[in-house]
């Protein structure tokens, strides 16, 4: 069974309901008696929710406690949902002046609070039997000791790239195999060992060092991960994107592209357990030249027999080392010296990983900053060291760490399992705050004007600096920031998250009732129909299933949508069916809807207009036009679009005053934005191929909150719009690619006062920069790609160098990519 944390959540929605039922049932005293009684249990709840949550770990009662209270919480949440979305219907009613008759006749129906209040008592006697039942346990009160809000921690950016350290001996040794004796046609060698001792970076040390550069004429890295399947390996090796051809056209041009050339060839994180498999694989490298290496970074000891070949077992970090790792994770930069007894402390702690790199980096991590010797006394001397281990086994160490997260970025990190370790698009930062937001899992914040984004944001970064996520990477223009998990986090996820999740494939027969979320990124196409058992899952909040069935497999979603009233997320990108069932409207709890990459749907229902609490739409589609009545989709934050129509209606798109990213993509038609944009909490926007799009001076106002703008590929785009000076003092980052019309930057560019980055990307026709930017002295990096008379101008000496000389000028040969890292795919 997985496990449930519901301090600061189950407060939060108890004066929610509250506070809706005295605006929309001001007569109805029973119940808003109801509710406040509601939320005095749950105020007593609440004060020793953090001692269960500790004691779920160890205690199966303690556990399912948690799990009836989860259960009522949701059903809470679904009250609070219905009310909201009566409110939002009613609003758009308003808005739309139409049914005035009926809005004046349900004002005097008695029936809907009647029915919700009967609602509410049921609920509020469930929570009261939940809290006697507290009683049994003697739980703690531990609301004194409430963690506040996070806010950060600029000093450990999760942007910080740590050294490699202790890996210097092994690295030599790999690097001598490599370059030495080459007489073979082909040989394996496979690094082996744990997860998290650090087997990718000692490939990737070797892969990059000079000596192996200048040895091999080609060198090639492919991850393979647990499906080990020889078109996706050999898509790799030669590098296309056109997965559609046959295993045929790939092995002839894997040999054309290898033939009597010595290469190397890393396959990272490879399971494969069949002999047969690898054969073929091997047989289809032979042609390569003499002293051609393939590197096998693998846990299992017995894929190195299956490949066979040279194996070298990594061992974990020296002491000394572990110190080292530690010391540049747990302090500030040379203060480990100011904190003895930290440091005293820290190196015991450090020994105790038993040379686990990622075990010591996540604990240094957990303690950076902390200068309460009791806090790091309790690392030492918690009993999870205690627990029976395997050897390496660092489960129990990693979960100390996790124990140490506030409750919400407990449910945000577990959630995280939901998505598999191959689908690297759900690693985008937005992609994830957005799905956080959709199944509330963002608390509410007591800042005034700070937004579920930003503590979605802060969320994230703080699970990069702790180390549960990793490997983060900046696009150049600032679009997006994407990171991966390692398999040893996404393992602790899953087994936090337990049997509320499911990952559905071919072999999925039934799924117990307790699961609340289903994904599958397999290719189901074979299969006949889905589990009867999957449809009786009446409580799942997601459903995501990228399928990738090819275009005459083409299937119907009707049964998804009439069976899952209680979805929050659904995902069917990549997934082809050619008709959106007009009963979409009855997911009215729907808050992230993705339906993009679908070759054949052409139109979307009127009916999705009335799914008000939506707040991510992505249909990058071949649609012809969107629905009339977007407009009413009044939660909705961020819009992802692709539409063939000319110009959008004057009440739609520009109506959606709670939008805060809004993107057009492959508009191919599209010649000018909505007439009236009144979308003043837009924060992110971005046009991509639109090569019909002109923008015209008065484009753009009333963006006077965006904060990034990215032009990309508008040819047909001569200037910048003047209405832009309207967001003067909020922009921080604009991109400007593709644009072969663009011949100057306007002089009141140096207005922007908050401006951080500015890209200027394969714009040939863009030569100077006007004398203003001098006056942009938040400027941090000017980035200028395939512009080479203007990168010219812009160097030491150059005719613009005086007005560039404060910043940090980057000038790029290569143009950058946008698009994937934009639209999260």
């Amino acid at each position: 069974m997985g496990e449930t944390f519901l301090f600061g959540f189950v407060e939060e929605v108890c004066m929610k309901l509250m506070s809706l039922a005295a605006q929309e049932f001001k007569q109805a005293w029973g119940v808003k008696d109801e509710c406040r009684r509601l939320l005095e249990t749950a105020s007593a709840i609440e004060a020793v929710l953090l001692d269960a949550e500790e004691r779920q770990v160890h205690s199966h009662s303690e556990r399912l406690w948690l799990k009836k209270l989860q259960d009522v919480m949701d059903d809470i949440s679904n009250v609070v949902d219905d009310m909201e979305i009566e409110a939002l219907r009613r609003r758009v009613d308003a808005m739309s002046n139409e049914n005035q008759i009926m809005k004046k006749v349900s004002n005097f129906l008695p029936q809907p609070h009647l029915k919700m209040g009967e609602k509410i008592k049921k609920i509020r006697k469930r929570i009261d039997d939940i809290y006697k039942d507290a009683q049994h346990f003697n739980f703690r009160n531990t609301i004194t000791n409430k963690p506040a809000t996070f806010k950060g921690r600029e000093t450990y950016s999760y942007v910080r790239q740590s050294e490699v350290i202790g890996r210097d001996d092994d690295k030599e040794i790999l690097v001598r195999k490599l370059v030495e004796g080459s007489s073979c046609e082909l040989s394996v060698l496979s690094i082996v060992g744990m997860g998290g001792l650090g087997k990718t970076v000692l490939a990737q040390l070797v892969f990059h060092d000079e000596r192996v550069k200048s040895h091999f004429e080609q060198r090639i890295w492919v991850h393979v991960s647990t499906d080990f399947n020889l078109r996706r390996v050999i898509l790799g090796i030669v590098g296309t994107e056109n997965k559609n051809l046959s295993l045929e056209r790939l092995q002839q041009l894997l040999r054309k592209m290898l033939n009597g050339k010595r290469f190397l060839l890393v396959l990272d994180d490879v399971w494969i357990r069949k002999v047969d498999q690898w054969k073929d694989l091997r047989d289809l490298l032979m042609v390569g030249g003499n002293g051609s290496k393939i590197v096998v970074t693998t846990r299992e000891d017995i894929v190195a027999t299956v490949v066979s070949g040279d194996r070298y077992m990594l061992g974990g970090l020296s002491d000394d080392d572990c110190w080292s790792l530690f010391v540049k994770e747990a302090f500030e930069e040379g203060k480990d010296n100011e904190h003895q007894e930290l440091a005293d402390i820290g190196r015991k702690i450090a020994m105790k990983n038993k040379g686990v790199p990622l075990s010591v980096k996540t604990l240094g991590g957990m303690l950076f900053s902390k200068t309460d010797e009791r806090e790091w006394l309790s690392v030492l001397n918690s009993d999870i060291w205690k627990l029976d281990q395997r050897e390496y086994d660092i489960m129990p160490i990693l979960r100390l760490s996790f124990d140490q997260l506030p409750s919400y970025m407990k449910r945000c990190f577990a959630y995280c399992a939901v998505i598999p370790q191959s689908t690297h698009a759900f690693k985008i930062k937005e992609v994830m705050v957005q799905l956080w937001m959709a199944q509330g899992l963002i608390p509410l914040s007591s800042i005034a004007d700070q937004q579920p984004e930003h503590i979605g944001n802060q969320c994230f970064n703080e699970l990069v600096a702790r180390s549960f996520l990793g490997h983060v990477r900046e696009s150049t223009q600032e679009l997006q920031t994407v990171c991966s998990m390692h398999d040893l986090m996404h393992d602790l996820a899953r087994s936090v998250l337990g049997d509320v999740f499911s990952a559905m494939d071919l072999g999925t027969k039934d799924f117990p009732e307790s699961v609340c979320h289903v994904s599958s990124f397999d290719n189901l196409r074979m299969r006949q129909k889905f589990p009867d058992s999957l449809f009786s899952l009446k409580k799942l909040r997601t459903f995501i299933w990228l399928c990738g069935n090819p275009i005459e497999d083409s299937i119907s979603i009707d049964p998804i949508i009439s069976s899952f009233k209680y979805l929050r997320v659904l995902d069917l990108s990549l997934t082809v069916f050619k008709k959106l069932p007009k009963s979409i409207e009855q997911l009215k709890h729907m808050r992230y809807l993705d339906l993009s990459f679908n070759c054949l749907l052409k139109r979307l229902p009127k009916s999705i207009c009335k799914l008000y609490k939506l707040q991510t739409l992505r249909i990058l589609l071949d649609l012809q036009e969107l629905p009339k009545g977007m407009w009413k989709l009044i939660s909705l934050r961020h819009l992802y679009v692709t539409s063939h129509q000319r110009s959008f209606p004057a009440r739609g798109i520009g109506c959606l005053t709670s939008v805060r990213i809004l993107g057009f993509r492959d508009c191919s038609q599209l010649a000018s934005l909505p007439n009236s944009m009144q979308l003043t909490a837009l924060e992110d926007l971005t046009i991509m191929n639109c090569p019909e799009l002109r923008l015209s001076e008065s484009d753009m106002q009333g963006l006077s909150n965006l904060r990034r703008l990215s032009l990309h590929s508008l040819p047909k785009l001569l200037e910048i719009p003047r209405g832009l000076q309207q967001a003067a003092g909020t922009l921080k980052s604009l991109y400007v690619g593709n644009c072969v019309g663009l011949a100057a930057l306007p002089e009141w560019l140096g207005d922007f006062t908050s401006l951080q980055m500015l890209t200027l990307c394969d714009c040939p026709n863009l030569t100077s920069l006007p004398e203003s930017m001098r006056r942009l002295t938040a400027l941090k990096e000017l980035h200028i790609v395939k512009c080479p008379e203007l990168s010219r101008r812009c160097k030491q000496g150059g005719e613009d160098w005086p007005n560039v000389a404060h910043v940090s000028v980057i000038s790029h040969s290569d143009a950058l990519r946008t698009d994937d890292f934009y639209f999260g795919k």
